[in-house]
């Protein structure tokens, strides 16, 4: 079918399943549901030797109250900030890392260069990347508080954030870096050295989650959305251009290209459609 990576959950040992992984226990050791830690190298350098690189969901936010867990570590908040409006996130009921102590970025900087090192991961995928750029996301006034300068960012959240991939970039320039944020904060996907992130891609899933929505209603129900015009989604994913393929549309007239992925903007061979194409008077896949 084309495909190049393969994206897994978080891997991390976790207690509740129900989390998806996403709130782990144990940074550094893969999860006993699958098999052992060799079992994933093997399935690993299996897909490796297939061509086929893995993308691992690695969650850098935050961690449950589990008692067995990073939840006041020795007693008292190691890892998390004192101010329970710090740490306490009442969107999830879990706590959040404390990116102004040292240690702990040192402990999250150690934690992703250990699933490259140790896994061979070829890119890692940051979840909720907008939850720790912003102090008050996902929080209500009495929730939070401002940072050094009066600002709602996430200092040194963004600076650790812009280490971590000059640090990744030093020792693996190939491996890719994802960021699942929903905001509209800047240069997400820049180079730390000119003042980005550092990410590769931005995951933007709210796109994803309003193109799905539009898409399940029934066509008598989208007026409103998106002005009740018709939108044709063409995926092809195999290597190469397709030329002379034919698509049947519901009805006749110019369809306007919108976008396309292999523009050479994007890194692409610069195939396209020259701003779109008029129908003709040929039936197919069902369609006038």
């Amino acid at each position: 079918m084309g495909f190049t990576h393969v994206e897994l959950l978080p891997l991390a040992e976790h207690p509740f399943y129900g989390s998806w992984g996403y709130q782990p226990t144990g940074f550094f050791a893969p999860t006993g549901r699958y098999g052992t830690p060799q079992d994933l190298m093997y399935l690993v350098d299996h897909l490796h030797q297939q061509g086929i690189g893995l993308i691992f969901d690695w969650v850098r936010l935050h961690f449950p109250y589990d008692g067995h867990g990073l939840a006041k570590f020795d007693g008292t908040c190691l890892f998390e900030h004192p101010d329970w409006r710090n740490h306490h996130h009442p969107q999830w009921g879990t706590v959040m890392f404390d990116y102004e102590r040292p240690e702990v970025r040192s402990f999250m900087l150690s934690n992703a260069l250990f699933w490259l090192r140790q896994y061979h991961a070829d890119g890692l995928r940051a979840d909720a990347v907008s939850y720790m750029l912003y102090r008050d996301y996902g929080r209500r006034p009495g929730q939070w508080t401002t940072n050094r300068n009066g600002g709602r960012e996430n200092l040194e959240a963004v600076a650790f954030l812009k280490d971590l991939h000059q640090q990744i970039a030093e020792e693996f320039p190939d491996v890719l870096t994802c960021a699942e944020e929903a905001a509209a904060y800047p240069q997400v996907s820049h180079p730390a050295r000119v003042g980005g992130l550092g990410f590769t891609f931005k995951w933007d899933m709210g796109w994803m989650h309003d193109r799905l929505e539009y898409l399940g209603k029934p066509f008598h129900a989208r007026r409103g959305h998106g002005d009740n015009q018709a939108l044709l989604v063409v995926c092809h994913f195999l290597p190469g251009v397709l030329r002379n393929y034919r698509i049947g549309v519901p009805w006749p007239g110019f369809w306007r290209e919108l976008l396309i992925s292999d523009a050479r903007d994007y890194g692409g061979s610069g195939a396209g459609n020259n701003g779109g194409l008029h129908t003709e008077e040929h039936g197919w896949h069902g369609r006038p």
